[in-house]
């Protein structure tokens, strides 16, 4: 028990551990984006410089494409950080607001930044929801020190009602980081009595699982799945999104314009309703001098080669997903190998491990019951024959033809038999002894003169189901007594009085023997 408890205290501290790390992990790329000298201000710093350039291109009459290029992937990349949104001034230069900031990022030339941000949405978003207060990781770690404490104290409650200390040690708020067994091996409290073979403390420590301990951390294993399940399809749909706008982005620019100077304007084919006139006055996208042109392009898109490409690339990538998820259930034989690939499964495999584990318990009490009922059965049957022995010598012993030499060899016996009787209520089963109560390492009776019984009479019971448990042994103190000593007329003081009856010699003892008091 107090190895489990260990083995349970390592776990939660790990878990705890692999949390707090992540908190910190999250927290450094934070800064290394957001702080003073970050990815986020560099960037800011180049499109200020660019603004610049573009600004004293455009003024000398320059077309600044390679640098209006380059501003145009460093927003790319910002965009990718937080939510950004762009102003276009008459010079060229832009204004560039980030997130919820009061001031924007880029005004011109001028860059003002670190700044405030408490909805900077993108990677920034993430990663202030992980590290902020209240946010994901402590609220994952609140509710695993909620369950590392509410188990302890469960436990602690039960381990104290026989006056022993708490079987777990914990600071308040700290649970998972902090808990640790409290006790050694010989401070574990296993019944209320304090007997050794005693197991009601065991039993209603037992009997936590599936309580509320239990559901608590599946709870918190679901929720953990569930997450990551969410943050897989929000990066999923985001990056659908951005393909989208990639492609739509590239369905514009990549048009080449020598390839449309080329080509006469005629009518699309398979395409009905639509007739030459229809055609020829529609827009032309080279001919943006011409707004007089009513009509609209017959096609919205272009399909592109890059297109193609990335839609290729994206079904083999999914189908290799797919495929190595098939390995993986395939080598490891299990369908749930984190809690993201199915959190209500997951949840639903801890109700039922826990249930398992449960029944795999109650077994081995019946096992355990059946084996000590057997041996107890055994010592029983051995009891029995050995009094029917008894009996016969006593009838004999009662005849009045045997004279007194036989009487003493009689007596002889039924003392050597009573020593047996003894020696059968010593019987054991796994070690313990079976007829002394919950003392189960105490010997009942000590062979020899003195028949006093050193055990007690409590009793042991398994549990061999919810709510439902057995008591599996006997109480031999009822049957045998304490012999002559307490002259309580139970077996043992009944075959000492036979005994003296029969070495008494006189025709009062005869007709004792002859009609014995029967015992209880």
């Amino acid at each position: 028990m107090v190895e489990a408890g260990k083995a349970l205290a390592t776990s939660l501290g790990g878990l705890n551990g692999q949390l707090t790390e992540a908190a910190e992990v999250a927290e450094a790329q934070f800064q290394a984006i957001a702080g003073e000298g970050g990815e986020v201000e560099q960037m800011a710093k180049e499109i200020a410089l660019l603004n610049g350039s573009i600004r004293s291109a455009t003024t000398s009459g320059s077309e600044p494409n390679d640098l209006l290029d380059r501003r145009d992937l460093l927003l790319d990349e910002l965009s990718e950080m937080g939510q950004v949104s762009v102003t276009e001034n008459n010079d060229g230069t832009i204004e560039v607001g980030f997130g919820d900031a009061a001031t924007p990022l880029v005004e011109g030339t001028e860059v003002n930044w670190p700044q405030e941000v408490v909805e900077p949405k993108g990677k920034l978003g993430a990663l202030l929801e992980l590290t902020r207060a209240g946010g994901t990781i402590e609220s994952f770690r609140t509710e695993l020190n909620a369950f590392a404490e509410s188990l302890a104290n469960s436990v602690n409650a039960i381990h104290t009602e026989a006056g022993g200390p708490a079987f777990f040690s914990f600071t308040a708020g700290e649970g998972a980081a902090t808990l640790a067994v409290a006790v050694d091996a010989e401070e574990v409290q296993t019944a209320k009595d304090g007997s050794v073979g005693g197991n009601d403390i065991a039993t209603a420590i037992g009997a936590l699982r599936g309580g509320a301990a239990d559901r608590s951390y599946a709870s918190f294993v679901t929720r953990v799945g569930t997450e990551m399940v969410r943050s897989a399809q929000r990066r999923t749909n985001a990056q659908a999104l951005l393909n989208t706008v990639e492609e739509r982005r590239e369905s514009v620019s990549g048009v080449s314009l020598d390839e449309e100077n080329d080509q006469p304007d005629q009518l699309p084919a398979r395409l009905r309703s639509l007739g030459p006139r229809d055609v020829g006055a529609r827009r032309s996208a080279q001919r943006l001098d011409q707004p007089h042109r009513k009509g609209g392009p017959l096609m919205t898109m272009r399909v592109t080669q890059g297109m193609t490409s990335r839609s290729i690339l994206r079904d083999l990538d999914n189908s290799r997903s797919r495929l190595g998820t098939i390995q993986r259930e395939i080598s490891s034989t299990k369908r749930i190998s984190k809690p993201s690939d199915d959190p209500f499964g997951t949840g639903r495999t801890l109700q039922l491990s826990s249930e398992l584990e449960g029944f795999k318990q109650y077994k081995s009490n019946v096992d355990d019951g059946t084996g000590w009922v057997t041996a107890t059965e055994a010592s029983l049957s051995h009891i029995t024959e050995t009094l029917q022995r008894a009996r016969e010598l006593l009838v004999q012993g009662g005849n009045d033809s045997n004279g007194q030499v036989a009487r003493e060899g009689i007596a002889a016996e039924i003392e050597a038999l009573t020593e047996a009787v003894k020696q059968e209520a010593n019987g054991t089963f796994d070690g313990r002894f079976i007829f002394s109560g919950t003392e189960t390492e105490t010997r009942p009776y000590e062979l020899g003169a003195s028949d006093a019984y050193s055990g007690n009479e409590g009793s042991i019971k398994r549990v061999i189901g919810t709510g439902v448990e057995l008591p599996i042994n006997v109480n031999i103190k009822g049957l045998l007594g304490e012999g002559n000593a307490a002259g309580d007329n139970k077996l043992l003081d009944v075959m000492r009085d036979i005994a003296t009856d029969l070495r008494g010699g006189t025709e009062e003892n005869a007709e004792t023997c002859a009609a014995p008091t029967s015992p209880d």
